[in-house]
């Protein structure tokens, strides 16, 4: 008999399963942002503001949704998770990782945090030396995302910002502070951010119909669950990839194939747009209707 834990797990797996559904046909990635840990001697105000400037990453991009971290808080207790970058998916049951409800798990660990002063001068040409102070900050975070299906991680970087304030500008002393040098170094870090998310999670979208085909063509115009509310706009060129998952000495691994490509037509509404079938119309069609894993992809 299945454990009281394990029922649990279960029909979170199929509540979950529903949502993650929904997720698909709006075009979004869900993901599951794990606390963030740091190298030894990071403060950890440093772990924590990183961690949002991170969050707010993926917020600002429109097109994911951010699992609930209370999600993990059954498995965790039952597994005794670490919150170190060691989460070790693959060893979960199918039921476990559905419960999680994310695509993907993102971990990140903060290897570099700090902020110094140091006392600068400057000889004019007058021969007259001026004083200031300097403030430099420093971050850096170490990123893993972790494939919540196959339980691998094939993404991992490190990113990281500096900003500084006070010194000489022009052979001006400027007034700085810690704060303004640690302000900076976030706004930097987080462009950093923003570069990485646009480039690791291309934007994907469900082919959710087949508009029109022939016999000699085969898919014409398809209907894909993306629109203007996940950055859609007309005239864009989009891939459609199949994915399968193959099994490689007892470790899943993922493989995408370019099937054709895609042109936006029509935007109808947020959340779906009319495209027209540029190449590959025929695979696409045979893909579609034996129900493989097919999706439209933006072009990065």
């Amino acid at each position: 008999m299945k454990s009281t834990f394990t029922n649990a797990i279960i029909l979170l797996a199929i509540t979950c399963g529903l949502s993650s559904s929904a997720i698909a046909q709006s075009g979004k990635t869900s993901i599951a942002i794990l606390d963030f840990n740091a190298s030894s001697g990071i403060d950890r105000q440093f772990v924590q503001t990183v961690q949002e400037a991170t969050t707010q990453g993926f917020v600002r991009a429109k097109r994911f949704v951010i699992v609930d971290r209370a999600r993990l808080d059954a498995i965790q207790k039952e597994r005794n998770l670490q919150k170190s970058e060691e989460f070790i998916m693959s060893s979960f049951s199918v039921e476990q990782r559905s419960a999680i409800g994310a695509q993907f798990l993102v971990q990140g660990t903060v290897t570099n945090g700090s902020v110094n002063s140091t006392s600068v001068n400057f000889t004019d040409s007058k021969g007259v030396t001026k004083y200031s102070v300097r403030h430099d900050a420093q971050l850096a975070v170490s990123i893993r995302v972790v494939d919540v299906s196959t339980g691998t991680s094939d993404v991992a970087v490190t990113i990281s910002g500096s900003g500084s304030s006070g010194g000489f500008f022009l052979g001006v002393a400027q007034n700085g502070t810690q704060e303004q040098a640690l302000s900076n170094a976030i706004n930097n870090l987080t462009k950093e951010v923003d570069k990485w998310i646009g480039k690791t999670f291309p934007a994907q979208f469900a082919i959710v119909e087949i508009q029109s085909s022939d016999d000699k063509s085969g898919a014409k115009q398809v209907l894909v669950a993306g629109g203007t509310g996940t950055g859609l706009v007309k005239g864009e060129r989009l891939m459609v990839i199949l994915e399968t998952v193959i099994n490689v000495n007892g470790t899943d691994k993922k493989r995408y194939q370019e099937v054709g490509e895609l042109k936006v037509m029509d935007l109808d509404g947020e959340d779906f747009s009319i495209c027209k079938v540029v190449s590959g119309g025929s695979g696409i069609l045979q893909r579609f209707n034996s129900k493989e894993k097919i999706y439209a992809q933006t072009i990065k």
